[in-house]
């Protein structure tokens, strides 16, 4: 049971409370710490999809290490959900960043804790999967085909993707054109690889060789590659309301694509309010310029009711990472958006 009995990695750095360890992709994610034992041994079993659960009792919640097939793929995944579920419980769809993460034990328990089915694919080419790190490509077939086995199994009702960094690339796709998504919250989340490219050349070249090796050349050799990756066309098919938590300063993603995002939100006829914060997500900062994007309208400067809108919360002076109140303001957007049974 190595991904129930060693540690999930996380997703990102939740700002003061973790320390940060920097991957080879340039993401950060917090260190990790020791997952306590399961209670019972693992229960074998597998369902009308042949997928493989292997159950244990970790305090209130279930969690299920998921062997799963996508495209022909074994892929491996984590669902946690409370031992007293309710048929029609919502399920959060986890989606995490990296290209070399496993599963994230620690949050698949919070949401679990707060009465909510959680399941996370490891995708393809990542912890025990078969295949290839695709990045926003077959990882979206692995999202939607973990989430109809969870469906049947456990009888969710509704659906709220949740990414971070390239995960919030899949929660977008994923959730375009489906009718049992209820929201989807992405945080620090590129929308043009291509851009990260050039950044990248700058900033990490050590980094260029996986990258080229992934998308199949340079952004100039192969910029078909880059394109369909790209989340923006499929955000303009959600019907669900958006929650966009962006960092002012990220130094892998060019504020403009959060701008690009936001229009294409806009064009597709919803309606968005830019709020913006402070780096700890404290109220009323003084307005930042530069931050305003064209056709966002006056911005808030405390957060709304997530109420048939978007929301696009920028957090001044903070860079590629996530923060507590990014995650409690998440937490938020899925309780009103997803209430339990």
């Amino acid at each position: 049971m190595r991904a129930l009995m060693s540690l999930g990695l996380c997703l990102l750095l939740l700002t003061g409370c973790e320390k940060p360890q920097k991957t080879d992709q340039n993401q950060v994610r917090p260190a990790q710490e020791k997952t306590p034992k399961p209670e019972t041994p693992p229960e074998v079993q597998k369902d009308t999809h042949q997928a493989e659960w292997r159950t244990v009792k970790q305090g209130r919640n279930n969690l299920s290490e998921v062997l799963y097939t996508s495209d022909g793929l074994k892929i491996d995944s984590l669902v946690c959900a409370p031992q007293n579920l309710k048929a029609g419980t919502p399920l959060v769809m986890l989606e995490h960043g990296g290209f070399d993460t496993e599963t994230d034990v620690k949050k698949c328990q919070e949401y679990a804790n707060l009465g909510y089915v959680i399941a996370q694919s490891a995708y393809r080419g990542q912890g025990r999967s078969e295949g290839k790190v695709e990045a926003c490509l077959g990882e979206v077939n692995d999202s939607l085909n973990l989430k109809k086995i969870v469906k049947d199994r456990l009888k969710t009702r509704g659906v709220i993707h949740v990414g971070v960094s390239l995960g919030g690339c899949i929660a977008l796709k994923a959730s375009a054109g489906q009718k049992d998504v209820l929201g989807v919250a992405v945080l620090v989340t590129p929308m043009d690889f291509a851009q990260q490219i050039r950044i990248l050349r700058a900033s990490r070249p050590d980094a260029l060789k996986r990258w080229y090796s992934i998308f199949g050349g340079t952004p100039e050799d192969a910029p078909e590659q880059y394109e369909k990756r790209q989340p923006l066309k499929a955000a303009s098919q959600i019907k669900a309301p958006v929650l966009n938590l962006i960092a002012a300063q990220d130094p892998l993603i060019p504020y403009k694509q959060q701008c690009d995002l936001l229009a294409v939100r806009k064009k597709a006829g919803n309606k968005v309010t830019a709020v913006h914060l402070a780096r700890d997500g404290a109220e009323n900062p003084a307005l930042q310029e530069r931050y305003v994007c064209k056709g966002e309208g006056k911005p808030e400067f405390k957060l709304p009711a997530f109420k048939g809108q978007d929301v696009f919360v920028t957090y001044y002076d903070l860079h590629h990472t996530s923060t507590r109140h990014m995650w409690n303001t998440v937490q938020a957007f899925i309780q009103q958006k997803a209430p339990l049974p």
